[in-house]
């Protein structure tokens, strides 16, 4: 073999070693983000009430965080946060007094915890009854909105018709 058939292949090798983290990096990150991409349309919804508190929590599809934020604005009148996509209040006192809870709420998520011993009765019945009215609203089509945000897409951008 001469020095130059030596070279070549010691070039390919290198490029062989390369390669193939590339190419199963690749198929990994694909992996990951088909696999998010489906999880995104599960909707999930927990209560769980015991002696000390009740739990009530949600995970849903994103393009429903408006209707629900919307919702849970409108039932506990948090006129106060006017974003929930990125909250996180540990003792959250709602403006007209009626309740203290633990609120986390983000795109797809929420979660809210109200501890029965610091709350009245008509608050564990408030949240206990939307508990059960937040299926509908999860569960119901969206509402149609025209929008004309450019998406992009690698090279190309659109103007969504819905």
């Amino acid at each position: 073999m001469t020095t130059e058939q030596t070279a070549k292949n010691q070039a390919r090798k290198r490029w062989m070693f390369l390669l193939i983290p590339l190419v199963l990096l690749s198929i990994a990150s694909a992996t990951v983000a088909v696999k998010q991409f489906f999880s995104n349309r599960d909707i999930n919804i927990s209560v769980s009430d015991d002696d000390d508190e009740l739990q009530v929590s949600a995970q849903f599809p994103p393009e429903k965080t408006r209707a629900v934020h919307e919702y849970l604005r409108s039932q506990f009148d948090l006129s106060d946060l006017s974003d929930l996509n990125s909250v996180v209040i540990k003792k959250y006192q709602t403006p007209d007094d009626l309740m203290t809870v633990s609120l986390k709420s983000r795109p797809g998520y929420f979660k809210i915890v109200l501890d029965k011993h610091r709350n009245s009765k008509e608050a564990y019945l408030k949240l206990k009854a939307v508990s059960e009215e937040i299926k509908q609203v999860i569960i119901q089509p969206a509402r149609k909105t025209l929008t004309y945000e450019p998406l992009f897409y690698g090279r190309f951008f659109f103007l969504p018709l819905t």
